[in-house]
């Protein structure tokens, strides 16, 4: 199963046109890759909360793109998994996804450009 969330619009909507300041009531439907209908937010929080380590997993990995400066990729699967494992303990608060990535090896030994090649240092990391 994808570990992400795809969104498209399937139908333009056909009440009135939205103006800056109005209140607005939007009705959500889809589907999820699983095959899951989703009709409204309430559908949607209810697939999140029963799906709770898979969107744990793929927000970690968006996060440690953004602390990595480059795409996750399939090596790196053993740490996300880790610092999920780790989160775990304190409900998967973002603290411990924060702290957890930057205890990580990938993330303390990342290389400049994140290839192969010189260690980034602290100093250096402290400038970014």
């Amino acid at each position: 199963m994808p570990e992400t969330l795809k969104v498209e619009d399937l139908k333009e909507g056909t009440g009135a046109v939205a103006t800056a300041g109005q209140r607005v009531t939007v009705h959500y439907v889809g589907t999820l890759t699983d095959g899951t209908q989703i009709n409204g937010p309430d559908d949607l929080s209810t697939a999140l909360l029963a799906r709770t380590d898979l969107f744990v997993t793929n927000f970690t990995r968006r996060l440690m793109t953004y602390a990595l400066g480059r795409k996750v990729e399939y090596y790196d699967m053993p740490q996300v998994r880790k610092v999920v494992s780790d989160a775990a303990s304190e409900d998967f608060r973002f603290s411990a996804l924060v702290r957890e990535i930057a205890l990580s090896d990938v993330f303390t030994h990342r290389t400049k450009g994140g290839g192969e090649g010189e260690a980034v240092t602290s100093a250096e990391t402290a400038q970014r």
